[in-house]
């Protein structure tokens, strides 16, 4: 079942309107009675000028001094309901039958009386329109609801569903020129009549004449032919998300011969670390994030691939206790790279003496091998490393921190940490 939208084409208010019919009394097209409780007739007319119908519809409004009430039941049937509305269906090759809507059931009964289905509602029905668009043996019904909807049924089976802003209290079926032709007619429960269409199947309405189009199908067959090869082309020829960066970062770190550390300590060491940016923006910004001091910390590039672009680290002013680094690149246009990383050991850490003299003393004695520290720390592979370093028998301090050595003893090989006085903490790697 679908669920459709009411199109509005033409209204009018009517007070106390609770009727409706429709009969071709002026010309070849419809016009709409209404019926009212104060006894008014209305009569519309809405196909004379429809481009001006709004203004133009009302034909007839006369004063009877009694109400019209619409009265089409001829015998008596016991229902067991309020009977809300009655039609009647007489079309080949359905059978000749009374369609009689109550509250919450609907009967439809031949003309002799026999039953032929009836159907439970589970909400408050308010009007029943029969209507006829092919030569099957059902019967196509409407039925108006309190919910503000109008379901189609063919025989039991609802089709599909209309949604209304108003509650149907009468509905019908009029043409009023050749371009509109079977409108649905509806009156509201608050005196509202409603002229309007639904664009589903089946057709209960015709929409305006339009120019017709000569479609050459073999051309068009052509042009999709030729859009399905230009969509497997392109699958194929698709190229990697890295191949087709628009921002490209690459970096590298090579220790100083000679160190160009400034205003630190004794015996630091340098790092430098070379960039290359490349990218088609007008300006982007790379910025370096690290414990480590950085000078300069960031930069900014035009259009375009740099090379040689340089930054140089040292440890200054306290020593440095992650190694890890960040450096991110942002382009003017929205594209980013970033590049995570740990600095080499030999910049964060110095080579030392052994401390023989000191108030504390911690001793470790262990029959397990030791670890090398260029294992620990793989940085610790460097040239600078003396021998004795890269085989685990000497400390190595952090610059900065006296008081913080790492050491590996080997088998047998007692070894003592001595720092200073008012040591904050001590590390031992093994």
């Amino acid at each position: 079942m679908s669920l459709f939208h009411f199109q509005e084409w033409f209204y009018s208010e009517v007070p106390e309107g609770r009727t409706i019919c429709s009969a071709r009394l002026v010309g070849r097209r419809d016009q709409i009675l209404i019926g009212s409780l104060n006894g008014t007739l209305s009569i519309f007319d809405p196909g004379r000028e429809p481009e001006n119908r709004q203004e133009t519809a009302l034909m007839l409004e006369k004063d009877l001094s009694s109400p019209i009430l619409d009265i089409k039941c001829e015998w008596t049937y016991n229902l067991g309901d309020t009977v809300v509305d009655m039609a009647n269906m007489d079309t080949p090759p359905v059978q000749p039958s009374l369609v009689i809507l109550c509250r919450r059931m609907l009967y439809c009964i031949t003309h002799g009386g026999t039953p032929r289905f009836m159907i439970r509602f589970q909400f408050v029905a308010t009007t029943i329109l029969v209507y006829k668009t092919n030569d099957s043996p059902v019967t196509q019904f409407c039925v108006g609801t309190s919910t503000k909807t109008m379901l189609f049924y063919q025989d039991t089976t609802m089709v599909w569903s209309a949604q209304f802003s108003f509650v149907p209290v009468a509905v019908k079926i009029c043409s009023f020129t050749e371009n509109y032709r079977a409108m649905m007619t509806v009156l509201s429960d608050e005196c509202r009549l409603s002229v309007g269409y639904l664009g589903t199947e089946p057709s209960l309405f015709r929409m305006p004449i339009t120019e017709t189009r000569f479609i050459d199908f073999e051309s068009r067959r052509k042009e999709m032919e030729e859009f399905e090869k230009v969509i497997k082309r392109s699958s194929k020829e698709t190229t990697s998300l890295a191949s087709g960066r628009e921002l490209e970062l690459q970096i590298g770190i090579v220790m100083d011969a000679n160190s160009v550390a400034i205003d630190t300590f004794e015996g630091a060491t340098s790092a430098t670390i070379n960039i290359s940016v490349e990218s088609q923006a007008p300006k982007v910004d790379v910025v370096f994030q690290s414990e480590c001091y950085t000078n300069p910390e960031s930069f900014s590039t035009g259009s375009g691939r740099y090379d040689g672009m340089t930054m140089t680290a040292f440890v200054q002013g306290r020593p440095v206790m992650d190694s890890r680094f960040v450096i991110t690149a942002a382009s003017s246009t929205g594209e980013s790279s970033l590049i995570e990383g740990n600095l080499p050991l030999n910049l964060l850490c110095a080579e030392v003496g052994a401390l023989r003299t000191a108030q504390h003393k911690l001793s470790l004695d262990t029959q397990t091998s030791g670890i090398e520290i260029r294992e620990l720390y793989p940085g610790a592979g460097c040239p600078q490393m003396s021998a004795a370093r890269k085989s685990s028998r000497l400390p190595a301090n952090v610059p900065g921190c006296p008081q913080m050595p790492v050491l590996a003893a080997n088998v047998g090989c007692p070894q003592k940490i001595c720092p200073q006085t008012g040591c904050p903490q001590v590390c031992a790697r093994r």
